[in-house]
């Protein structure tokens, strides 16, 4: 290991730019923190959530916001989020420590995986292909936001600023899918190299592949996508023995994750299935997704063989090196357009979590033996790889914690002596959140994952549940904020925030969430009817006893961000405050 000892010095550096910012935090602000930790990545408190969810003695996670449906089958097994709570059930540590080590532990375990296959696929000189192995990892690691040149642009301009942190830093997913993926990539390369493939190497990805299938559709979706285009070209090879190892990985990947094709099936009897997984998002679609930044490295990279070909006569016009790439880059294509064939696909954009560090292993494997004549060339363009990772890395890191340090300090933390009351409550208890729409959206999230109390109401509705009680979720947040039925267009339009979350409640699919029109052929029509029966259901809900609307489902304890409107305490018959905690105001139900 001595000559990767740069490698491995990068790897522990990878891990100190993930963990710092988290560190820093807890150093610098030790007076005001109450013990919430800093969250900067989209949705990390949903997988935290998840998290609480197996040590509150759900192991399964049928429901991790509502009370009624802890029952029902998970869409989604919570695999991943099981070894996170691990710890925690085994040895008594706390969550919070348990996600702070992971900052440090999964990014620098990524980025040796990307480095030691980047080395392993590379031919050449040793110090040459540690260089490029090291280019590579700290461009997937650091850098994979390179690529993206409209936020670049917006950076470099002063238009934006970075106000997440780096995309391997979240939780559970996507690094999780990530270290599987390439730890299987590991596996199958070594059965595409070696002439006799030894039974560690299919039993390694046979399992890889499982787990991603119990975990991350995008991950297992793209590794076996990249199965079945190595088995494509050693078919072409007629290399029959490579084909039945490869075949006996896809078999084994089924085995080993029958628990969750039995779950799948389970679920399939429920008649919230077929809603639940539009809402989770699913698409019927047989229209294509042309990806310029892989459709361009492809390219690239055939015109690279085609230039080896011709200037190399007389030698194989096709490596291993090179049958593996395009495995990788056809795979993340078809991935992405299988749809076309299968007619449906769950949103496909994710994919580019991974199709990216594809195409920067194989530009970097381009690079690498395109300068192999060179030497001061490929020093150069190795050093300027490294060096933009490295920066950018840093850069984005410290926006992020800068902007997170505001809304951690002067809001979330204050949210903590509410979230210790509840969690001081016995089992089971069900809290309603009474606020804004900003207000709810983020307070909601830490009851559920920072407590063992559920909530009455959540826009996360990616599990087995009717359609009517996220209706009735939002026209109780509604009654709550003191919107009139003559007033309801007004507030809808005033501010824009309030519309997306009248579509968050409304919509039936992603394509009505998120407004996508890339899939002509699927689209949402149930959210246009639902908005526009919203002020007649609406009014005909303000007519009905609120207290007996809200007895239709568990409530013990109701949050509100100042008191309650008089006017709605009159309608709930008089409900008893019992504490103030913080900017939280708790009654009892």
């Amino acid at each position: 290991m001595k000559r990767h000892w740069l490698g491995i010095a990068a790897a522990v550096l990878v891990g100190a730019i993930y963990l710092v910012p988290h560190i820093w935090f807890l150093a610098v602000q030790s007076e005001s923190h109450q013990g919430l930790p800093l969250m900067q990545s989209p949705a990390e408190d949903f997988y935290i959530a998840r998290m609480q969810e197996i040590l509150d003695g759900h192991s399964l996670a049928g429901s991790t916001v509502f009370f009624e449906y802890k029952d029902q089958v998970p869409i989604q097994p919570p695999t991943i989020e099981f070894l996170y709570a691990l710890p925690t059930l085994a040895f008594g540590i706390p969550l919070v420590a348990t996600l702070t080590a992971t900052r440090f532990l999964l990014p620098v375990t990524l980025f040796l995986l990307v480095y030691f296959l980047i080395y392993r696929m590379l031919g050449g000189n040793e110090k040459a292909r540690c260089a490029s192995a090291l280019g590579g990892a700290l461009l997937v690691v650091l850098g994979y936001d390179l690529v993206d040149w409209h936020t670049i642009w917006s950076y470099l301009t002063g238009a934006a600023k970075p106000a997440a942190f780096l995309i391997w830093n979240r939780p559970v997913h996507p690094v999780s899918g990530a270290i599987l993926l390439f730890a299987f990539l590991h596996f199958v390369w070594s059965m595409a190299s070696d002439s006799q493939t030894r039974k560690i190497q299919i039993w390694g990805a046979g399992i890889c592949w499982a787990l991603m299938i119990m975990s991350y559709f995008f991950a297992w979706g793209l590794a076996l996508s990249v199965l079945a285009m190595l088995g494509l070209f050693f078919l072409f090879q007629r290399d029959y023995f490579k084909i039945r190892r490869l075949a006996l990985v896809f078999f084994l990947g089924l085995l080993f994750s029958s628990p969750y094709w039995y779950l799948s099936l389970t679920a399939r009897q429920s008649p919230w299935y077929e809603a639940s997984l539009l809402r989770s998002g699913l698409f019927y679609t047989h229209y294509p997704i042309f990806n310029k930044l892989l459709i361009a490295v492809l390219a690239l990279y055939v015109i690279y063989l085609a230039v080896k070909f011709f200037r190399d006569r007389g030698a194989r016009l096709l490596e291993t090196e090179d049958y593996f790439i395009l495995a990788m880059l056809g795979g993340g294509i078809w991935a992405l357009n299988q749809q076309i064939i299968t007619g449906m696909t769950v949103w496909p954009f994710h994919f580019v979590q991974y199709t990216i560090p594809f195409a920067i292993i194989a530009a970097v494997a381009m690079l690498h033996n395109l300068s192999a004549s060179r030497p001061v060339l490929r020093l150069a363009s190795v050093a300027l790889i490294i060096a933009a990772s490295l920066v950018f890395g840093v850069y984005k890191q410290y926006h992020a914690y800068t902007a997170g340090i505001t809304k951690h300090n002067r809001q979330i933390q204050n949210y903590q002596p509410a979230l210790a009351w509840l969690a001081a409550q016995k089992k089971p208890c069900v809290a309603l959140v009474s606020g804004d729409i900003r207000q709810f959206i983020e307070f909601t999230g830490l009851v559920v994952a920072f407590t063992h109390c559920d909530i009455y109401g959540n826009s996360w509705t990616y599990s087995l549940m009717p359609q009517e009680r996220i209706y009735h979720t939002y026209l109780v947040n509604l009654r709550f904020r003191g919107v009139s039925s003559n007033e309801l267009e007004e507030y809808l339009q005033k501010d824009p925030l309030a519309e997306i979350d009248a579509i968050t409640y409304l919509s039936s699919n992603w394509a009505g969430l998120y407004d996508e029109t890339g899939f002509p052929d699927f689209t949402d029509e149930a959210v246009s009817q639902r908005l526009s029966r919203l002020p007649e259901d609406y009014r005909e809900f303000l007519r009905r006893n609120f207290r007996a609307e809200l007895d239709k489902y568990r409530l013990d304890y109701i949050l509100s961000f100042g008191s309650v409107a008089s006017e709605v305490q009159e309608q709930l018959g008089g409900i008893e405050l019992l504490t103030e905690q913080g900017p939280i105001m708790i009654y009892k139900y």
